[in-house]
């Protein structure tokens, strides 16, 4: 294979370790460097909502590889480097410095970002999702024994988050639209133990609730509900599913659906 070809991969999670893992493995000898606006090399997220969020992992646990994998392998691992354009046609990937990346291959693997429900107030920076480190850390920060935090979504990683932030000894409550936990991924028997399970951990839950809105209240926030209640709390975690990151595929004129 040609030495001189080079390899850009866009996004350094577990498909772009992934695509430069089997470039080398089926016998590739060009340049490769991967791209994330992370200051951290690729990690595994599900631990972000489980022993991570409960203090019983520790960042060093989260690498998917050692340091010295890239070194050995040959990929320039470019931290803090987020992509703001592809041009096609002069083949070269811009950084939001300005910095012009030439390819001969392009590999978009930019994942997906959490959505923020469209809700009057939802739109607080000071309410957290979950995707990187930095937004357990953050969520470990601010929900502390005896703290009060509410989930909003009854998926994975609502009802995961919810479930460590109680084994914390945070008061919780999660907040769903579902009727049970999961149950529309899962079904109904499923939904209920999972219901279950989440009642002995003291958690309250909220089912069937719909969210009409969030405001700022004593250093925290209150959530409206439909049904007329009022919920405070010290910490809001959206935990309302994620949406495919396509601006930069759709901006460089390929074609998107769902993802791309």
């Amino acid at each position: 294979m040609n030495r001189h070809e080079r390899l850009v991969i866009v996004g350094a999670g577990p498909a772009g370790l992934a695509t430069a893992r089997a470039y080398r493995e089926g016998g590739g000898m060009g340049h490769v460097t991967m791209l994330t606006p992370e200051p951290y090399a690729p990690y595994n997220r599900p631990p972000l909502t489980k022993g991570y969020l409960r203090g019983e992992a520790s960042r060093e646990d989260l690498p998917i590889e050692s340091d010295d994998w890239y070194e050995e392998n040959g990929v320039e691992l470019r931290l803090f480097t987020n992509a703001s354009t592809i041009d096609r046609e002069r083949r070269i990937v811009v950084s939001d410095e300005g910095e012009e990346l030439a390819y001969d291959i392009c590999v978009l693997a930019t994942g997906s970002e959490p959505i923020r429900p469209p809700v009057p107030g939802g739109d607080d920076p000071e309410i957290l999702t979950m995707r990187t480190i930095e937004n357990s850390t953050r969520l470990q920060d601010r929900v502390g024994e005896e703290g009060r935090a509410v989930v909003v979504g009854s998926g994975f990683i609502g009802c995961e988050a919810t479930a460590s932030l109680s084994l914390r000894g945070a008061e919780v409550t999660l907040i769903s639209r579902d009727a049970s936990p999961q149950r529309k991924r899962l079904g109904r028997e499923v939904g209920e133990r999972v219901e279950g399970w989440l009642r002995g951990y003291g958690v309250n839950l909220r089912l069937g609730a719909r969210i009409e809105g969030i405001e700022r209240k004593d250093g925290g926030h209150a959530v409206r509900l439909g049904d007329g209640d009022t919920v405070e709390t010290g910490t809001i975690l959206f935990a309302t599913g994620v949406a495919p990151r396509i601006r930069l595929a759709s901006e460089a004129g390929l074609e998107v659906d769902r993802g791309i």
